[in-house]
């Protein structure tokens, strides 16, 4: 890093923008006392984060803005900006990210009302963003490298803690202790939250358990709330059945009564469409009309313009000739002037002539100039090589005086590069010798830094794979959790149904006692109860039960009717058996059922299945004979033959029915099956649909467990390897960073090592150089003085002699010239008479021209004016003939007018009798309109009934009876269109605008009046029993949920704080122990090179730095041990200024030869120096320099000498600095 530019505006006395550029090497800023010189090393602390006022020599910030001056106004903000070259490409933070421009720009800015900005390359930044770019670089405005007027002798008055600063700057350890900072920061927050952390658990533990109790008293009301819901809805929705029903009668009342209504407005619409049709040919024969009469009067008018046109191409013809009759006069007269300017033209020219043959010699100027001009050319030629001749004797007198210095300064050199060779080279064995020591630790170090490099780095990408995964496993974990937990309650819920419907069915239940006992009491599988060997699909077990429904409670056996008699002889109950008979129904049968009118039947064996095979054969036979009809009504079935061979026909609904009893034949309607045994063909229906469900629900289940264990197996190898792997990664980082601090540490110390030693060597050979080229150059100016010594007395002797011969040819010029002068005014009266002459004739010739280019010009424009006459007369012709046409067209339009006229009238009359005719017909809808009111009268009760009750319900429920209903009797919405609008409860308002209900589905299923009654008295009971619940916290099972899932999120938080301490512990511990190893090696470094700068600067001496307190504690001190040549001294407060100045010099100069910074500035520092001292100063100086930029701010003008570069300030104007640059080398 390295400065290029301060940029300063409105800070101190600088109240103009001025740039000042850093160059390599070394600048140096001079000027007057109170100039504002070390204003721009206080620019330099502030843009660098100084906070200090009183550092900055004012008593507040606002004393760093331009105050003003007696011509120029306070300015309005003060702003610095320092912009340095990213070099060696360091990482800064920018805006939140993280780069690494080529140009770092740092710019701070401060408005009269306190308000301070930072920008780091004009993005926003913080102050810490600032410090950090400095963090470690031995820059900074807290740092060694800048030293401010008069604080030279601070370093030495300074305590033992203060100094300990900069070797920690030297040891890098700066960002350590920042992070230290920031650590035991975290630890106090982190504390911090474990408190509340704890407090937050032991609350939330206490509503825990009264939750608990909460949540099940509202699981308990949710379920009576269900079931009050139910019986609810099966009450209301019976009623919303009634009002529908009653409605769409009362409807259909009204339709009768309306036909004559609609007839009559039918013709009524006829009448209307008539006349809307003579009103359309109304407007349409008045838009021709209008038209017809528009076209009138547009013809009227183009003839009337056309007309017009007429009269004015007359008028232009009449023009035209007046145009032909003025251009042949005008030419007539041009021809007369071309005359008379002709003769004038023919008398001047005889003038001419005659003026010219009496002409006077011609006076030949020729000879005489040319011998003025060649006099002037010969002294101009002389003059130019006198002015050469002078300026070459200046040059070689100036070259000689600077030979004759130059040859002093070489002598002087010699004599000092002699000196420094023998300082180079005892230095250079020095180092040489240090330097082979540190190759092979070098190696072996960069190896074991690579390979834990390699290991942290593979880790470091297979953490955030390996987490991912770990993440994504307990997501799929919960996921399943839920999906098992849901599964599990649906397979619980239909082996409850299941179960319920299976021992209804084994047990008495619509069954006969007697047939339930003998089954259980022969239990080999030869007998059973034909209401459980059957299955159909849903849609067909009505019409089953209504066929064999009386029975469905009989036994049926697989043995022979002998066993069974055996079977029945010891059993006391009543029980019915059957026994398949022969088949007696024929295709003949069949197809005379058909014959009569049964169309789609389907055999009852063909719909029933049956689910034990060994009852098959039986129970084809008993079922023979049993028919479902898809259109059997009660008509049809009132004219089949009773002789056809049939057991029994039923509808598909099965509410008609046909059955042979013995010789009777049954009919009618039945809505219920013999004895009990009502629903047993849908429960078995049931059973087998949920065997087969729960049957897939438990495959599903056993999956699903299957793959809760495999991802819970996987997710805890996961965990392991990601805790092994987390804490290999932190071991092996920790032996990295150690490591790689070391190597660097060590590489720092080879590098400035090597780089020292290479710039020795390099200095070592350009000064034997030098040397040898100045002792060449010194044998060269001596020869080169004697020869410019004769050269300038040879040059003096041809100057006289030039001087004398240019004297002589300057008066031969003047004399000639003079005769020239007075013969050319003689000649000139004669020329001026020729002149006029000349000039009067071009004019006459000129006169002429310009008559016949006129005369040309008319002759043209007659041409024009005849054919533009010919073609006006050609154009009256045709418009006055056009003119005749349109006056026959204009009649013909009148007449069409005039009949459109009179179509009109006649339509008018028509429309007149239709209006009549449609007011006796509306006076007649109006006396039926007042007969349906009475009518409509009646249905408003019951519109406004079920108004109230869908409303209620659907607010309570989300369920909409009357679209239930709907569906329910089969009614189409455009009968319901008189009731109510229920739009609007479909919908509810809410901050983000109205939002769409969601309706919830009902299934509606008549019963019978005393089922109605019983769920009224059910509906009445389960109301009690919720209300005795009292207050219910309905809430409370989601809070529950809520407060236990975040008691232990809150468990797992305190866990991981816990191990953040741990963390952030450990870390602190690693970085004390950092800093005091940094620390040790920077000490030792600074302490054996102050040891060895100390005797240059002083000529002799001894110095060095001793620790106050424990070295192993991090706030031990810094003391300098100083003793000049010749002198014992027991502290170094007993110095003078100038030596306490020398040895603060000498501490800067050693901690720059164990770690550089970018640049340095020092402000004064000469200042306490004699000039012996100031030569050492200056030589340490210029060497330093290779490494490090230096900016200077002197008085001294031997170290003014040694800057590269050279800043002058000043205040041309009161209170105002300004700064002027000189390159000096």
């Amino acid at each position: 890093m390295r400065l290029n530019r301060l940029i300063i505006q409105g800070f101190k006395s600088f109240k103009d923008k001025t740039t000042i550029i850093f160059d390599q090497g070394i600048t140096g800023i001079v000027g007057p006392n109170g100039c504002g010189k070390s204003n721009i090393v206080d620019a330099l602390f502030w843009v660098m984060g100084e906070q200090s006022a009183k550092h900055l020599r004012g008593t507040s910030m606002k004393d760093l803005i331009f105050a003003g001056s007696s011509k120029y106004t306070p300015a309005s903000f003060a702003e610095v900006t320092l912009v340095l070259d990213n070099i060696n490409g360091k990482h800064i933070h920018i805006n939140g990210t993280v780069a690494k421009p080529s140009e770092i720009h740092l710019t701070r800015k401060l408005y009269r009302n306190g308000e301070t900005e930072y920008r780091i390359n004009n993005e926003p930044a913080r102050l810490k963003d600032i410090h950090e770019v400095f963090m470690d670089t031995g820059a900074g405005a807290k740092s060694y490298s800048i030293i401010a007027q008069g604080e030279i002798n601070k370093l030495v008055n300074a305590k033992p803690e203060e100094r300990r600063v900069m070797i920690e700057e030297v040891a890098g350890i700066t960002k350590f202790k920042l992070r230290k900072r920031e650590s035991l920061k975290k630890i106090e927050n982190t504390q911090s939250n474990l408190t509340r952390l704890e407090d937050l658990q032991n609350e939330i533990y206490k509503n825990l358990k009264k939750l608990e109790l909460q949540a099940e008293k509202a699981e308990k009301a949710k379920t009576l709330r269900e079931r009050i819901r139910k019986y609810e809805l099966i009450v209301e929705s019976h009623r919303m059945h009634d009002y529908i029903q009653d409605f769409v009668n009362a409807n259909d009342m009204l339709e009768t009564r309306n036909t004559e209504h609609e007839n009559l407005s039918i013709r009524k619409a006829q009448i209307d469409l008539l006349l809307e049709d003579e009103k359309i040919q109304k407007t349409d024969m008045m838009d021709k009309i209008d038209e017809a009469q528009d076209d009138y009067n547009e013809h009227s008018r183009e003839l009337a313009a056309s007309e017009e046109k007429v009269k004015h191409l007359k008028k232009s013809l009449i023009d035209k000739e007046k145009h032909i009759e003025r251009a042949n006069r005008e030419n007539e007269e041009l021809s007369v002037d071309i005359e008379k300017r002709s003769e004038r033209l023919e008398t001047l020219r005889a003038q001419l002539e005659e003026l010219e043959a009496n002409n006077l010699e011609q006076m030949d100027f020729s000879s005489l100039e040319e011998k003025v001009e060649l006099l002037k050319a010969q002294m101009f030629n002389l003059e130019e090589e006198l002015y050469e001749k002078r300026r070459s004797l200046t040059s070689s007198k100036e070259k000689f005086q600077s030979l004759d210095n130059e040859a002093f300064k070489n002598s002087s050199k010699l004599e000092e590069y002699a000196r420094l060779l023998q300082d180079f080279t005892l230095e250079i064995e020095t180092l040489e010798k240090s330097t082979s020591n540190f190759t092979d630790d070098l190696m072996r170090d960069r190896a074991k830094v690579k390979s834990s490099q390699a290991k942290v780095e593979e880790l470091h990408l297979l953490l955030p794979a390996l987490k991912d995964e770990v993440e994504f496993l307990n997501s799929e974990l919960r996921t399943n959790e839920i999906k098992f937990r849901e599964l599990s309650r649906d397979v619980i819920q239909l082996e409850s149904k299941r179960n319920s419907l299976i021992e209804i069915n084994n047990s008495a239940e619509g069954h006969r006692a007697g047939a339930v006992k003998l089954v259980q009491k022969i239990s080999d599988g030869t007998i059973e109860v034909l209401g459980k060997l059957i299955e159909c699909d849903p849609e067909y077990a009505v019409a089953v039960e209504q066929l064999i429904g009386e029975s469905l409670d009989a036994v049926l056996a697989t043995t022979n009717k002998d066993s069974f008699t055996n079977y029945m002889t010891d059993f006391d109950a009543t029980v019915d058996m059957l026994w398949p008979q022969e088949s007696m129904i024929s295709v003949e049968s069949i197809g005379r059922l058909e014959t009569q009118g049964c169309q789609g039947m389907k055999a009852l064996s063909d719909i029933v299945r049956i689910n034990n095979t060994d009852y098959s054969d039986k129970l084809g036979k008993i079922l023979n004979g049993f028919f479902v009809v898809e259109n059997l009504t009660a008509e049809l079935a009132s004219k089949i033959n009773p002789e056809i061979q049939f057991k029994g026909l039923v509808s598909k609904d099965g509410k008609v029915l046909i059955k042979k009893v013995g010789n009777s034949v049954l009919y009618g309607v039945r809505h219920d099956s013999a004895s009990e045994a009502q629903g047993i063909v849908q429960r078995n229906n049931l059973i087998q649909e949920m065997r087969i469900k729960l049957e897939a629900k438990q495959t599903e289940l056993a999956q699903l467990e299957s793959l809760l264990k495999e991802v819970e197996t996987k997710l805890e190898d996961k965990r392991n390897s990601l805790e092994t792997m987390t804490k290999d990664f932190n071991d092996i980082n920790t032996v990295f960073v150690a490591t790689k601090a070391a190597l660097e540490s060590k590489e720092a110390n080879q590098s400035s090592n090597s780089s020292r030693l290479q710039i020795l060597i390099n200095r070592k050979q350009e000064t034997s150089k030098i040397r040898l080229d100045l002792q060449e150059s010194d044998e060269t100016l001596i020869d080169a003085k004697e020869e410019l010594e004769t050269e300038v007395k040879l040059m003096s002797a041809n100057i006289a002699d030039l001087e004398s011969r240019y004297h002589e040819l300057k008066i031969s010029f003047e004399n000639e010239r003079d005769d020239m002068t007075e013969l050319k005014v003689k000649a000139q009266s004669y020329q001026q008479h020729l002149t006029s002459l000349r000039s009067q004739i071009e004019d006459v010739n000129s006169q002429i021209d310009r008559y016949r280019e006129k005369q040309i010009t008319n002759s043209e424009l007659l041409d024009t004016y005849q054919a533009e006459i010919e073609h006006v007369t050609t154009e009256v012709e045709t418009v006055s003939a056009a003119n005749s046409n349109m006056s026959e067209v204009l009649s013909d339009k009148e007449s069409f007018l005039n009949l459109l006229k009179d179509q009109i009238s006649q339509l008018l009359l028509s429309m007149q009798e239709k209006e009549s005719e449609l007011k006796e017909i509306n006076s007649r809808i109006n006396k039926i309109e007042k007969e349906n009111v009475e009518l409509n009268l009646k249905t408003n009760q019951i519109i406004q009934e079920e108004e109230l009750l869908a409303k209620d319900i659907f607010e309570r429920y989300k369920i909409d009876l009357r679209s239930v209903m709907m569906k329910h009797l089969n009614i189409i919405s455009d009968k319901l269109t008189d009731l109510k609008d229920l739009t609007s409860m479909y919908t509810m308002e809410s901050e983000d605008g109205p939002k769409i209900i969601l309706v919830q589905d009902y299934e509606f299923e008549k019963r019978f009046p005393g089922q109605i009654k019983e769920a009224k008295e059910k509906f009445k009971d389960y109301k009690i029993e919720f209300n005795r619940l009292g207050e219910i916290n309905w809430a409370a099972i989601e809070d529950y949920d809520r407060q236990k899932l975040r008691y232990d999120f809150l468990k797992t938080q305190e866990e991981e704080l816990k191990r953040s301490l741990t963390d952030l512990e450990t870390a602190i511990a690693h970085i004390d122990e950092k800093s005091k190893e940094r620390f040790k090696e920077a000490f030792g470094e600074v302490n054996e090179r102050f040891s060895k700068v100390f005797p240059i600067i002083f000529g002799g001496g001894e110095a060095r730095l001793e620790i106050i307190g424990d070295l192993d504690s991090i706030e031990c001190g810094v003391d300098i041990i100083a003793k000049p040549p010749g002198k014992k001294m027991t502290s170094i407060t007993l110095m003078s200024g100038g030596e306490k100045a020398m040895t603060a010099v000498s501490l800067i100069f050693s901690i720059f030869l164990v770690k550089p910074s970018p640049f340095c500035l020092l402000d004064e520092v000469d200042a306490p120096l004699d000039d012996a001292n100031v030569g050492r100063f200056n030589e340490l100086l210029r060497e330093m320099s290779a490494e490090s930029q230096f900016i200077l701010i002197t008085h001294n003008k031997k170290t003014m000498e040694l800057n590269d570069t050279l800043y002058g300030v000043t205040m041309q104007e009161p209170g105002v600095s300004k700064a002027v640059s000189v390159q000096l080398h």
